[in-house]
């Protein structure tokens, strides 16, 4: 619309997700466990996850939380030096770039996936996670307040909020449950069949 295109003849395609062969038998960790799957760049909000997981110490002090991701060495070193000040090196755990099958191990393994992105075109993670029966908390911003139906929940863009919506899922197990089996099922509709479907559909008018 703001670029002078009608409502009418617009049509936003379902997206689809590249599920592995075989989905992973992972039981959840024994501790409260976040996992953070991104570049390690800024506006990805690595360093709020950080900051998230101070705070949620003070309530879960075996909390985890496993950040997954490349990002370049100095910026890496930084957020290493971030959780040496903190004094979170027993909870927070650098895995780098991992594999597709090790991303969804520790994604099925974690209790929450974590995504303070002040920005997304598609938070490709949070269907990703929720195949493993892992909901999403994420900021309420553009892109993921798309993704995110009832497989997870919106917090305003702060680290206090995104800490409290973490804190309530972990402390609610039915909530919690609820969120795990909608994740899931709404991550299973995401299918690039569906979506190769659908634009022949919109083509063939």
């Amino acid at each position: 619309m703001g670029f002078g295109v009608e409502r009418n003849k617009i049509t936003v395609l379902p997206m689809g997700i590249t599920k592995p062969s075989a989905l992973p038998k992972f039981k959840k960790e024994k501790v409260p466990t976040i996992i953070f799957v991104a570049r390690l760049v800024r506006s990805k909000g690595v360093e709020d996850a950080v900051s998230v997981c101070k705070i949620l110490e003070k309530e879960f002090p075996d909390i985890k939380l496993w950040i997954v991701g490349p990002g370049e060495e100095s910026y890496v070193r930084k957020l290493k030096n971030k959780v040496q000040g903190l004094r979170l090196e027993e909870n927070i755990s650098f895995f780098g770039f991992v594999s597709q099958s090790k991303k969804f191990e520790l994604m099925q393994k974690a209790h929450i996936l974590i995504v303070p992105s002040i920005k997304e075109g598609f938070g490709l993670t949070i269907p990703e996670a929720g195949l493993m029966g892992t909901p999403s908390v994420a900021y309420n911003v553009e892109g993921l307040r798309d993704i995110i139906k009832n497989n997870g929940l919106l917090v305003e863009p702060n680290v206090s909020d995104l800490a409290n919506g973490i804190g309530k899922l972990l402390n609610d197990k039915n909530l919690y449950f609820e969120m795990r089996t909608s994740a899931q099922t709404y991550a299973r509709t995401l299918d690039w069949d569906l979506t190769a479907k659908k634009g022949l559909e919109i083509l063939s008018k």
